[in-house]
């Protein structure tokens, strides 16, 4: 489930009694798969056990607890990150089996004694650079005003807004007015007003993170936290509660939360869009204009991606072949270095290798540089949208089309300062014999080469694996440093399972067939023979990334479904899976668990069969949509 860098990291969470670091992302990938199956089972009130995890809850929810408190005792220790992580995931996965067993009653809240564990979950994810994770939990904290607690409501508001990258809602929304603090309770008062304090330096790092040039000013957000903390601790000679051991904790939950936020102030800003330094070459005010409109959409950089830039990835002169994983933000790297080349005023060919990611690319950098002329191939005729007053910035199209202009059109390349690739892979034959295609791609390459001397390459492509030998080719061809960036991390996570059958079950099935088919005197096989044919699915899940090893303790094996989908027959009398009934049955379970589901056929014909398989089953679920999906909508 969890990619190596990510593995290598839960394994660094501090040591504790009776805990096992080097195969602990392995129990927290069998938790998950449990949890999974089990909503699945138990979707329509089926009478499921429950007690393996209930178990389980408890278990986990020692480990998220445990390592909570080594964040928030100690924001500056050194294994934070592999602490906050682990935590902010243990604490994911009891929210999610919760929802199983205590539906509906799940409540985010702050108050003088705590702070909700999704709240904690959405904040820890954040300290340990996992912004991905910590969005998706934001999904699930409510933030419903309340009547009785306004600084609260708008509190929690705020933070996930920052969890989900959304920072300017956070500094336009009003603050709460002083008044709202007054409670009938002086303790709760107190507490409001704490919280308070920490929704204003929630505001001031929102400034921070959109800003560049804001770290030093006095109302930074570390001194908002650290107040807070400060107030939330007696001292030594104030006897709060007469105890030996010295000072107590009175407010534990804004002391709680504003240690997680000084932990979160330190890391995002760490990792902060606007606090780039400008390449080499390019105009520091003309940068820091573009970092404050980029942080807008995507205010923290990825470790990935910093990793990249660390490494002279923005400088002129150096190319890279990027192979990182699907999800792990090559587009937002290329973004970034097609930035750097158009402040320097220099234009960027960009290659698809689809009409239809042409087009897609087209609107994609249309948005993320709404000042720059972007050009692309139409999608009819293969002509481009031509504007002879002012030559294009980006120029989109696929390598075929590249190469057409080439031959007829040269000088637009000449000004050219980077080539984007992307799905280079396209470049290697799918045959032994060198297609059209991949031939087509590399004359590409190798005139663009030659058109544009001193321009930089970008290759990209998730089926990348020998980027070390491509970024040894274009360093050959141009004569220049080409980097080559493998690097496993990714944002997301899967656990990859297939659905399986017990043998016996298989068996059985056979021995029936093998029954009627004595007694069938039709060639085709009888309706009530393939109504015979039902069998439990069990899913198999691989606890570790890649399947790889005969190791038992490597998988979790688990009922998927109590009902029995039925099976296919061919002509052969032989048993086939059946796809579309066991997908769709599948589907439907999750619906109505509240699991989102993503089913790939190999023809249209099949995608729409199994789309009228679930319609037929009335699945009826409660949609959250988002907020670009309620544009859409709208």
């Amino acid at each position: 489930m969890f990619d190596p860098s990510t593995a290598a990291l839960i394994r660094s969470a501090p040591p504790l009694d009776d805990l096992d670091r080097d195969n602990l992302p392995d129990q927290l990938s069998e938790t998950y798969s449990k949890i999974v199956t089990t909503r699945l089972r138990l979707r329509s009130g089926e009478d499921v056990d429950t007690d393996e995890l209930e178990t389980l809850i408890a278990d986990t929810r020692r480990l998220a607890f445990t390592n909570e408190a080594f964040v928030s005792v100690s924001p500056d220790r050194d294994d934070r990150a592999a602490a906050a992580f682990v935590a902010a995931t243990a604490h994911q996965l009891v929210f999610n089996a919760q929802r199983i067993l205590i539906p509906d009653t799940l409540r985010s809240s702050l108050d003088a004694r705590g702070v909700s564990p999704d709240i904690s979950a959405m904040l820890l994810f954040l300290v340990a650079e996992a912004s991905a994770d910590a969005g998706e939990m934001a999904q699930w904290v409510s933030s419903e005003p309340a009547a009785d607690q306004p600084v609260e409501s708008a509190l929690i508001s705020a933070l996930q807004d920052l969890s989900l990258g959304r920072l300017r809602p956070i500094i336009q929304s009003e603050l709460p007015p002083k008044s709202a603090v007054r409670r009938l309770n002086p303790s709760d008062a107190a507490s409001s007003a704490l919280y308070f304090t920490l929704l204003k330096g929630v505001r001031a790092l929102a400034r921070q993170m959109l800003r560049s040039g804001e770290a030093g000013t006095s109302s930074s957000p570390l001194e908002y936290f650290r107040q807070v903390k400060s107030l939330s601790i007696s001292d030594d000679d104030q006897e709060v509660i007469d105890l030996p051991n010295g000072p107590v904790s009175v407010f534990s939950g804004p002391g709680h939360l504003a240690s997680l936020l000084i932990a979160v102030a330190r890391d995002m800003s760490r990792g902060a869009v606007v606090s780039l330094p400008p390449p080499s070459g390019v105009d520091p005010e003309r940068w820091h204009a573009y970092l404050e409109r980029l942080a807008r959409q995507r205010p923290v950089l990825w470790r990935n991606h910093r990793e990249a830039i660390e490494s002279g990835y923005l400088d002129f002169g150096v190319s890279a072949s990027v192979g990182f994983p699907t999800g792990a933000g090559k587009s937002a790297l290329a973004e970034l270095k097609i930035a750097t080349t158009l402040l320097a005023d220099r234009s960027v060919i960009f290659l698809a290798p689809t009409h239809a990611l042409v087009d897609q690319t087209r609107n994609s950098l249309a948005r993320a540089f709404p000042l720059a002329n972007v050009q692309y191939e139409f999608l009819d005729d293969g002509s481009f949208a031509q504007d002879e007053e002012a030559p294009p910035d980006i120029l989109i199209m696929t390598p075929e089309a590249c190469l057409s202009r080439m031959s007829f059109d040269a000088s637009i390349f000449e000004d050219a300062g980077l080539l984007v690739f992307d799905e280079c892979h396209l470049l290697h034959p799918s045959e032994p014999v060198a297609n059209r295609r991949a031939l087509d791609a590399m004359l590409c390459v190798l005139n663009f080469a030659r058109l544009a001397q001193d321009a930089d390459f970008l290759l990209l492509s998730a089926m990348m694996k020998n980027t070390t030998e491509i970024a040894e080719w274009i360093n050959d061809l141009t004569g220049r440093q080409c980097l080559a960036l493998s690097l496993s991390w990714k944002p997301t996570r899967q656990l990859r399972g297939n659905v399986v059958y017990q043998d016996e079950d298989i068996s059985d099935l056979y021995s029936v067939l093998e029954r009627r088919r004595q007694q069938t005197t039709t060639r085709s096989i009888p309706s009530s023979v393939k109504r015979e044919v039902s069998a439990q699915p069990f899913a198999l899940f691989s606890l570790k990334q890649t399947w790889e090893t005969r190791s038992r303790g490597d998988y979790t094996f688990s009922p998927l479904l109590e009902e029995k989908p039925l099976l296919g027959i061919n002509r052969f009398w032989q048993l086939t899976p059946n796809s579309g009934e066991v997908s769709s049955m599948i589907a439907t379970a999750a619906a109505r668990s509240g699991i989102k589901s993503l089913i790939f056929f190999q023809t249209i014909r099949n995608a729409a069969s199994a789309a009228k398989k679930i319609s037929e089953r009335n699945v009826s679920t409660p949609v959250r949509l988002n907020d670009e999906e309620k544009k859409l909508f709208r």
